[in-house]
């Protein structure tokens, strides 16, 4: 029992350390800079699953399905939150588009994203 949840432990902390490093410390819906712990929501990170964990559980470990979001974002993007943050895409690894709506479904505001690797290659192209 506790060799098989240090190892699930274990494995949480090499995915959520690899999408920091990844998305660089920001988040992919805005790309403002976020930190790995701050009391203010807008500024909090969290490794956020584009696929869910409960519909696919054979994504939870697969750094494709995740992306780096603030707490907020985060919470918006899942039932908590009414899922106003679309996640358009099925691999974080390249761009993913990210609509905002408000609560009557009217866009507010939308962004393409790529990891910030991707976006520095892209420009010196």
């Amino acid at each position: 029992m506790f060799k098989s949840r240090t190892k699930t432990i274990h494995r949480e902390r090499i995915l959520r350390a690899a999408i920091w490093l990844r998305d660089g410390g920001r988040d992919r819906a805005t790309d403002h800079e976020v930190h790995k712990n701050h009391f203010d929501w807008h500024r909090r990170g969290e490794v956020c699953h584009i696929k869910s964990k409960g519909s696919y559980p054979e994504l939870k470990y697969e750094e494709s399905n995740c992306i780096l979001l603030s707490a907020y974002h985060h919470y918006q993007s899942d039932f908590r939150g009414g899922h106003r943050l679309k996640i358009l895409g099925d691999d974080a690894n390249g761009p993913i588009t990210f609509v905002m709506t408000d609560k009557h479904g009217a866009v507010l505001w939308e962004r393409t994203s790529s990891p910030p690797h991707l976006a520095v290659e892209k420009s010196s192209d």
